[in-house]
């Protein structure tokens, strides 16, 4: 942050005196801007893609877990219904 430039500060008289009120504000070549729908706040996206293909490995190792987990699933319910059919349980 530069320390030459000033923020924008808003004095705003009330029936208790003067306040200050501190928009929302972000640098834009080395200016305060105020953050408005307009002029969005800007989002750093630096790694964004190191991180999109962490989640996304993430997303496979469990899907890969869920897959495996109902196939022992189903495996489990076969030897229960063969145990029942064969009067073990």
């Amino acid at each position: 942050m530069p320390n030459n430039k000033k923020m924008r500060v808003d004095l705003i008289p009330t029936t208790d005196g003067v306040h200050a009120f501190v928009p929302a504000q972000h640098l834009d070549a080395d200016e305060w801007k105020e953050t408005s729908e307009e002029n969005a706040l800007p989002v750093l996206h630096t790694g964004i893609d190191e991180r999109i293909n962490l989640l996304t490995d993430q997303l496979n190792k469990t899907n890969e877990t869920l897959d495996k987990t109902k196939e022992v699933v189903t495996k489990l319910s076969n030897l229960i219904d063969n145990s029942i059919q064969k009067g073990g349980v």
